[in-house]
């Protein structure tokens, strides 16, 4: 009995699963700008009941408590003298813009309307996403004079370091195609979740709303 039931529930999760699926929603092509993470470039492939989705621009994945662990052993790795003491040492990230790139597979649910407005479906996406960016550490040294006593902050050095995040990504969200208007338009809200399980040993989960604008080329 127990047995049957499960494949009663199996049975059901797939019939709904089935259900909800669009036979087709619209094959083409979308490009525009998408904000979150990453903010850029969007190429959107949709392909019926399904799309791939490719963003490339800036991320803000850098809130990282290893970037201040990489930037001691830095620190500590660069010693002026194998005798100094590391007295003090920042790790920080650089003004300059961290990159990313992310890969989703979304497929796409059936559409609804919001009263008399048309063209909406929800949808779901599963990827990886990788980030890019360069850590600069500071650090100050002492160092013992001839006769034994340490000069506080006798030597100071930086450096840069790379650091790099990859993980798997995944979202939910809702796009508006705007094809019923005769208008070349799809806008699309989502919120997704990245996990960092490269650099970050035990994983670390960060959660950001996005959004998006894309100019459908197949239908000029």
């Amino acid at each position: 009995m127990k047995m049957n039931v499960k494949f009663v529930i199996l049975g059901g999760v797939l019939w709904l699963a089935t259900a909800l699926m669009t036979v087709a929603q619209y094959t083409g092509t979308g490009i525009g700008l998408r904000g979150g993470d990453p903010s850029g470039l969007t190429l959107k492939l949709y392909q019926g009941s399904s799309a791939i989705e490719i963003n490339f621009g800036t991320t803000v994945f850098w809130w990282s408590t290893w970037a201040g662990k990489r930037a001691e052993k830095a620190a500590l790795a660069a010693k002026p003298h194998p005798e100094d003491n590391l007295v003090s040492w920042t790790g920080y990230y650089t003004s300059g813009r961290r990159i990313g790139l992310q890969f989703v597979y979304q497929p796409i649910f059936s559409g609804f309307n919001l009263g008399a407005l048309s063209g909406f479906h929800w949808y779901l996406g599963f990827g990886g996403q990788v980030n890019y960016g360069s850590l600069v550490w500071e650090a100050w040294y002492d160092h013992p004079d001839p006769y034994g006593n340490w000069l506080l902050y006798d030597h100071y050095r930086s450096g840069r370091v790379s650091d790099i995040d990859v993980g798997p990504v995944g979202m939910i969200g809702v796009e508006w195609i705007l094809t019923d208007y005769d208008i070349p338009i799809a806008l699309a809200l989502d919120l997704s979740g990245f996990l960092e399980v490269l650099d970050q040993p035990f994983g670390k989960l960060y959660f950001i709303g996005n959004g998006s604008i894309r100019l459908l080329i197949d239908e000029l």
